[in-house]
């Protein structure tokens, strides 16, 4: 169960963005993304769809209950270990 092809389709984000999300980044209350290391070296925040929000919380609910505790990184690894940038992890 990958979400991460997802999320960087609905998110309109550069495909390298997403390993750098922390849950804390993610404003579900306001519907936005904090993008903290963007590809200009600039925060920004993209907005949050409410099937990307569904399709996240379903993502954390599946990470709960593979892995115990949530991990502060939004995609990681069956490990809880983050994403990293080149795709090595990405299974």
């Amino acid at each position: 169960m990958n979400k991460y092809p997802l999320f960087c389709l609905s998110s309109a984000v550069f495909a390298t963005e997403p390993v750098n999300l922390d849950w804390s980044d993610i404003n579900f209350a306001n519907s936005l993304i904090n993008i903290r290391k963007s590809k200009g070296k600039k925060q920004s925040s993209v907005p949050l769809s409410e099937s990307l929000a569904k399709e996240l919380i379903s993502w954390k609910t599946y990470i709960e209950n593979k892995i115990v505790e949530i991990p502060v990184s939004v995609f990681v690894n069956l490990k809880g270990e983050r994403l990293i940038k080149n795709g090595g992890q990405l299974d």
